[in-house]
């Protein structure tokens, strides 16, 4: 009887075996097949990813910023709150002059890491916009983010420069000049914070020296250095950027700097007097709100 119950208990032994090696086997609809592929379906998501991003960034470099965009999409499809494919989805918007996209994934940004310095800055390139028209244009709001962008990051240079140009924009001189020489103090190959000086020096009376800081902003930019003095005066502040993105649509005073500039440049018959003169009606065309 005792050798009886124990052929039972083996052979429910090894059924209880069996069952539980079935179950935990990979197989269709088991645990183990779920476990398997969990990491499966990770893996191709973040190749999609990483592939999408990659695309993207090739056709942000060559200027096909449309496309960029459609990439940029479907990686932050994939990663909604991947941070860079935020700013450059942003940027991309930007250059699309598709204002209120550009404005949503820069805020997105902000939103999600609020120690981004660049997301700050292109906020406040967008409110100091005026091709953007008046639902976007406004220097406080500008001023605001630009000031938070410095308190993130002091060591670049940019968010200085564009708060020295709203300054200028509203008429506060002794403002804006101290803020440029702490521009120079760190980057002391910046066109246009040369070429303003010049302007505060003209609006003085001090011709010699706004001819001299004229004269540096000129050699500065026919240089052809400009792109690389001017790191972190607009986007991400990062060599890369500098190097491989275009001139941006939403940059304040910077068009119109770099066009008097390159006319003192074309020949002797432009004056600093008569740049700086012209300079000064162009300011006053920017609302100072």
């Amino acid at each position: 009887m005792k050798k009886t119950f124990a052929i039972i208990y083996l052979l429910l032994g090894l059924a209880f075996l069996y069952i539980t090696y079935q179950k935990y086997t990979p197989g269709s609809g088991s645990v183990a097949a779920e476990v398997h592929s969990k990491p499966d379906r990770e893996q191709q998501e973040l190749m999609a990813f990483w592939d999408d991003y990659n695309q993207a960034t090739e056709r942000r470099i060559a200027g096909d910023y449309d496309s960029a965009a459609r990439y940029y999409r479907q990686a932050l499809d994939i990663k909604p709150a991947h941070l860079n494919s935020l700013y450059y989805m942003g940027n991309m918007q930007l250059e699309l002059a598709h204002f209120d996209k550009a404005e949503s994934h820069w805020v997105k940004l902000i939103e999600r890491n609020d120690a981004s310095a660049r997301g700050y800055i292109q906020l406040g390139n967008l409110y100091g916009c005026q091709s953007a028209g008046t639902d976007f244009y406004n220097l406080a709001r500008a001023r605001r983010h630009f000031d938070k962008a410095l308190v993130l990051n002091p060591e670049v240079s940019g968010p200085l420069l564009q708060i020295a140009k709203i300054e200028l924009i509203q008429g506060r001189m002794k403002e804006a000049a101290r803020h440029l020489r702490e521009v120079l103090k760190s980057n002391f190959r910046s066109t246009e914070a040369f070429f303003l000086q010049g302007f505060i020096a003209w609006k003085h009376d001090d011709l010699s020296s706004a001819r001299h800081l004229l004269e540096q902003s000129k050699i500065i930019l026919t240089d052809g250095d400009e792109k690389y003095a001017n790191v972190g005066e607009g986007q991400s502040g990062s060599v890369e950027s500098a190097v491989s993105s275009p001139v941006p649509r939403c940059d304040l005073l910077r068009d119109e700097i770099h066009q008097l500039i390159q006319r003192y440049a074309a020949g002797p018959s432009f004056t600093a007097y008569g740049i700086y003169g012209d300079f000064e009606e162009r300011l006053a065309r920017f609302p100072s709100h």
